[in-house]
């Protein structure tokens, strides 16, 4: 039973912590999107999954999501395809979610304003609706958003003509995470999760004085004690002679400044005494790593917009290049993530692994895709088959 605004979960009041958006996505509704033609998929509070035969519309959920969050731009390949080749003139997404307490909290609230649904014996509900259009700007779709109402006779979600919507978005923060990933390769992208963590070291002025003038004594010895660096020196203050610009060379044999310091940051994996750089792993450890330091992203996210806003993390194939026993232990990382994931996942293991109510099963049919999803009932018949053929004899 929801109780009164006033018994609701205030922000607490530590001042090194940001408020929380406090929200779920309880349903998402796609149509025309990419191979999507009508589907409702409700998610769980923590983790779904998402399984089913290739092209059923897995990724396509991700991206849908993704889209309407503003994640990313929708092109027109985007837009559903029927048998005959003709594209849909556009794609909608609903998002619908709720507080994870009985009200929105003080932070939400407003920005929600008048659209806000408080059902009986419910949490506070709201919603928003993007639908894309083909425009004039190339391949590119052009969004529209506006606050769904709930319809009382209809029973029913119903768009309305509203504003406001893009205050909304600032609550949601989608990651879509593919299954190329790789740490290796992250370590040189600039945009990529690694260098955004290490994008504000958070070192004080104080320690960061002493740090770099340690780091420029320490080059200065480097290049007295070497007299091949010497003689680079040496030569190279030759330019003086041609450029007139030019002042002084110096090579710098260990960077003096400490953000540099961090973009030469190297990773090594120790095994029985023998350290072994990063790049030379394999694929699966790569991948594998990549998503443990997406997880140190997520520590400071919102930092720089003064609330942290609900994450939802889309996740591809965590299984990929990964042994049978990692794929297992996957699942434990995907239940640190804060927020919502939505996974994408072909491995029977991590499947084997996971609560049946969480899983939802894509499947096509000359209508388009349909999504199941597996009730009590039927968990319980699927543990009990399970049982069956785990015993030695079964």
């Amino acid at each position: 039973m929801p109780g009164s605004r006033d018994d609701r979960n205030e922000p607490q009041n530590d001042p090194t912590s940001l408020p929380e958006a406090d929200l779920l996505i309880d349903e998402v509704r796609i149509k025309n999107f990419r191979n999507l033609a009508d589907v409702a998929v409700r998610l769980e509070k923590t983790t779904t999954f998402l399984v089913g035969e290739n092209n059923t519309g897995k990724s396509s959920l991700l991206l849908a999501i993704d889209s309407a969050c503003r994640g990313r731009r929708a092109t027109i390949d985007d837009l559903f395809m029927d048998e005959d080749g003709r594209r849909a003139e556009e794609a909608i997404v609903d998002i619908i979610f709720h507080s994870k307490n009985s009200y929105f909290n003080d932070h939400i609230a407003p920005i929600l304003s008048q659209h806000v649904v408080a059902k009986p014996d419910q949490v506070e509900q709201s919603g928003f609706r993007t639908k894309f259009a083909k425009s004039n700007e190339g391949p590119f779709l052009t969004p529209t958003r506006n606050f769904l109402h709930w319809e009382q006779e209809q029973e029913d979600w119903i768009e309305a003509t509203s504003v406001g919507v893009n205050r909304v978005l600032q609550l949601f923060r989608t990651n879509y995470i593919r299954e190329s990933r790789d740490l290796s390769e992250d370590l040189t992208r600039k945009t990529s999760d690694w260098n955004r963590v290490l994008s504000n070291l958070d070192i004080k002025d104080k320690e960061r004085a002493i740090l770099e003038k340690q780091l420029d004594d320490l080059a200065q010895q480097v290049n007295s004690e070497s007299p091949v660096i010497n003689k680079l020196a040496t030569n190279l203050n030759q330019l003086r002679k041609y450029q007139s610009e030019v002042d002084f060379v110096n090579l710098e044999s260990i960077p003096t400044n400490i953000e540099e310091i961090a973009r030469s940051i190297n990773i090594t994996i120790t095994n029985k005494n023998r350290k072994i750089p990063l790049r030379y792993q394999g694929l699966g450890s790569r991948g594998f790593a990549s998503l443990l330091v997406y997880r140190s992203l997520l520590d400071i996210v919102g930092s720089d917009q003064g609330i942290r806003p609900h994450i939802i993390t889309l996740l591809e194939e965590p299984e990929v290049h990964l042994h049978p026993q990692a794929q297992a232990s996957a699942r434990r990382l995907l239940e640190e993530l804060p927020g919502q994931t939505i996974v994408s996942t072909h491995s029977n293991i991590l499947i084997g692994e996971i609560p049946p109510p969480s899983i939802r099963l894509l499947r096509s049919s000359k209508v388009g895709t349909k999504r199941h999803t597996i009730d009590i009932e039927g968990a319980k018949k699927y543990a009990i088959f399970r049982r069956f053929v785990e015993r030695p004899l079964g």
